[in-house]
């Protein structure tokens, strides 16, 4: 069996046997990170499992030196649990969801959209520390409402291309048969992106799951909303003036975006058609320069549209890039 399997079928084994218990692992078991597929070059190091047998004190000598070493090199041991959502990690789901939205937040009920979230315990995995109830990641589908299908609808008015905006306007239309689902994918910065494809087959086997028990998990296309930072051209300097490379127009490097998540960028050619827009209340100067650049950054948000086919590709692709066994 391999180490992802083994975390689908303890995860699916806590759910069926016990939806009271916090988490989907037995009491007392405990899984480490490597068995979450985590490969060995992420900046993490892991206990060896209950199995192995106890060190000498000789050895427990030698861990707590090296121990001592990691810690001044920066480098923590941590051990991470995967369990289902709970009515304990609200805040911590609601918090992320505001990341996810950035100053656009203020538009919606995330209260409610972290009540969906928790209400739909087959479907849905989070991360956290063990012996904490700190979430450092969490994945999740969900069928689009009211509130977001607005909201996007909005957005590909102002700044879609013909292409997406008649694609979004068609698979949102509250009269089409078209079911689409929001792909919520959300982690603490420092999290690697090693994470992302169990959190994905996890995902996937779940929603199958729950789709044989009848529940409404079969979607035909996905929306990905995705963080990305454009650079804007200064509008004037400290002293007033308008730098020369704004005003002539070849400060080429504004008119880059880059990804906030590194699998973003390997997601990308692969959708079926996305579009890029600003947030509405990002009040924060952005143009402005710092010492380094002569250009700022500005946070926008990429919308990707997914046919369900390209699932599958899209996990095979980011497991062979970041090398998952």
């Amino acid at each position: 069996m391999s180490n992802l399997s083994k975390i689908t079928e303890a995860k699916s084994k806590g759910k069926d046997e016990d939806k009271g218990v916090s988490g989907s692992l037995q009491p007392g078991q405990k899984r480490k990170a490597e068995e979450h597929a985590l490969p060995d070059d992420v900046s993490s190091n892991y206990t060896t499992s209950e199995d192995d047998e106890p060190p000498s004190s000789e050895g427990s000598d030698q861990n707590s030196e090296n121990g001592d070493e990691l810690v001044e090199s920066g480098i923590v041991n941590v051990d991470f649990d995967f369990s289902s959502p709970q009515e304990g990690d609200f805040h911590s789901i609601k918090r992320m969801l505001q990341v996810m939205f950035d100053e656009d937040a203020v538009d919606f009920n995330l209260s409610e959209l972290a009540d969906m979230i928790i209400d739909q315990p087959h479907v849905g995995t989070v991360v956290k520390a063990d012996g904490t109830d700190d979430l450092y990641a969490f994945i999740s589908d969900k069928g689009t409402v009211k509130q977001i299908r607005d909201y996007l609808l909005g957005k590909s008015e102002r700044f879609a291309d013909a292409k997406a905006k008649q694609t979004l306007a068609r698979l949102l239309d509250p009269k089409s048969d078209k079911h689409v689902g929001l792909l919520i994918n959300e982690r603490f910065v420092n999290m690697p992106p090693h994470i992302v494809p169990p959190l994905l087959r996890l995902l996937f086997e779940e929603m199958e799951e729950a789709v044989k028990k009848g529940e409404p998990f079969k979607f035909e296309w996905y929306l990905l909303l995705s963080p990305v930072y454009r650079t804007v051209r200064p509008s004037e300097d400290a002293a007033g003036e308008v730098p020369d490379s704004a005003a002539s127009g070849k400060d080429k490097a504004a008119d880059i975006s880059c990804y906030y998540r590194a699998e973003d960028e390997l997601i990308e050619p692969l959708v079926d058609s996305m579009f890029e827009y600003q947030l509405t209340r990002y009040k924060r100067q952005s143009d402005s320069r710092d010492i380094f650049s002569d250009s700022g950054l500005k946070p926008c948000r990429r919308c990707f549209i997914i046919h369900h086919t390209k699932l599958r590709l899209i996990y095979d692709k980011l497991k062979q890039a970041l090398k998952i066994e």
